[in-house]
């Protein structure tokens, strides 16, 4: 399920809860990214990857390439510098703009799928023909009106 963040609040809260709401936020965010459009990641395994050392800047630079893949607008080389410099930013950043992505995602489906619960103003044609049919009955078309259809 798409989950939208406060983007200042998952920087402040993986500044006081380092470890653990870091990796939540990581792993959560992963799987958000795969639904949007991304390729298949193995969020638990690239989570666990983060605990390697130089392994963990790989498993970043491919967190910064799939979020790429689902929004052109982000600069995956800066925001993995800001992984590695000062994560905060990097999370604010990629938390943003998840948020617009899943907006986007959002809007694109009320576009296609308006209300389905809503009443329609028009009846269906199908119900419209047995109401007529009696009509037809009690006064069938005859050659002269089919002529006088014709010469109209």
């Amino acid at each position: 399920m798409l989950k939208k963040r406060n983007p200042a609040l998952a920087s402040m809260l993986s500044v006081l809860i380092p470890i653990i709401y870091y990796v939540y936020w990581f792993n959560s965010t992963l799987k958000n990214w795969k639904e949007l459009g991304g390729e298949e990641p193995k969020a638990g395994l690239y989570t666990l990857l983060l605990f390697i050392p130089v392994i963990n800047l790989v498993i970043l630079w491919k967190y910064c390439n799939k979020a790429k893949q689902v929004n052109e607008g982000i600069n995956k080389f800066v925001a993995w510098l800001f992984f590695i410099i000062f994560y905060p930013i990097s999370i604010y950043i990629l938390q943003k703009t998840l948020n617009s992505s899943i907006e986007l995602k959002d809007n694109t489906q009320e576009k296609i799928e308006p209300g389905l619960n809503q009443p329609t103003s028009n009846p269906p044609i199908v119900e419209e023909v047995p109401k007529q049919q009696p009509i037809l009955k009690e006064n069938p078309i005859t050659s002269q009106d089919q002529q006088g259809i014709v010469e109209y």
